[in-house]
């Protein structure tokens, strides 16, 4: 893959992010591995968001965009972008198994980053875009936080078979590990119905702010959905302290799944520990000479 803009060179790529064990679509208790999507599954990625989010979230399901072929065509343009450009999205994969279990397409919201509207071809899309840029209007991520940038998703997705075994509550966990690897210090979702704001707040997300879809719609006709009126639209947020991460990378290098992904974690520990150790004898050197000097 080529340079990434938000993956720090020493983040390698793919890494193994989480295992875990949950009931297959068997009921048998399975191995599950969360890791960095790979490239070449990136086209698979895509047709999976497009056959099961498209048709299962709640905004799209209320405008039935997977049978609106620009909707689905701009959605497709979105996750191949976030994709291939930023090389931050999620896979899970059952151990001994290529099916993509589930997929979460990340990518960095930039503070100075302008939309072209002119890039969407579905009406659909851009009023999805204007209700989320009217929410963060009333919310500004940016200066609350005192970021130019965090971490975002435009679609999380699991396979219908493994869905209620706790799946998509991991990918979120996985992903608090990939952006404190990256140094990305806050994430943020802008969440459209219930069931995503109460799997958000089991991951340990936090309410910034909360509209319904009725006071929406009498603000604007393209804010408005066809979904049940106490619905509401939220943004969450939750924070990755990245420093220090020595001791963080000490427990997932136990956790990964195969060699190579030990070695992804035992790296990153490295990297991590050597900055820390020489920050400290720097400091240590500073204070010395520090003292030196009044004597």
């Amino acid at each position: 893959m080529s340079e990434l803009p938000y993956r720090p060179r020493h983040v390698p790529y793919p890494c193994v992010w989480l295992t875990f064990q949950a009931p297959d679509e068997n009921g048998q208790l399975s191995h599950f591995r969360i890791q960095d999507l790979p490239e070449e599954r990136g086209r698979d990625a895509v047709n999976h968001l497009r056959t099961y989010y498209l048709t299962a979230e709640t905004v799209c399901r209320a405008r039935n965009m997977a049978s609106d072929e620009a909707s689905v065509d701009d959605f497709k343009y979105i996750w191949r972008e976030a994709i291939y450009d930023e090389g931050l999205s999620l896979a899970c994969f059952k151990e001994g198994s290529n099916e993509l279990v589930a997929v979460n397409v990340l990518y960095v919201e930039e503070k100075d980053a302008k939309l072209d509207w002119e890039d969407y071809d579905s009406q659909n899309v851009k009023d999805m875009d204007l209700v989320s840029s009217y929410l963060l209007d009333q919310f500004n991520i940016y200066d609350h936080y005192q970021v130019d940038y965090y971490l975002a998703d435009c679609g999380l997705s699991v396979l219908p078979k493994y869905r209620r075994r706790g799946i998509a509550l991991k990918m979120l966990e996985a992903r608090k590990l990939l952006g404190q690897a990256c140094g990305l210090k806050l994430t943020s979702n802008i969440v459209f119905s219930k069931e995503a704001q109460r799997l958000a707040e089991r991951a340990g997300y936090e309410k910034n702010i909360e509209l319904s879809f009725l006071e929406l719609a009498q603000k604007s006709p393209n804010y408005a959905f066809n979904v049940s009126p106490e619905n509401t639209i939220s943004v969450y947020k939750r924070t990755h302290p990245v420093f220090p991460l020595f001791m963080h990378y000490t427990k997932i290098a136990g956790v990964a799944a195969a060699t190579d992904s030990n070695k992804c974690k035992v790296k990153i520990f490295w990297w991590h520990f050597l900055t820390f150790f020489y920050f400290h004898r720097f400091i240590s050197k500073l204070s010395a000479n520090t003292e030196l000097q009044r004597s």
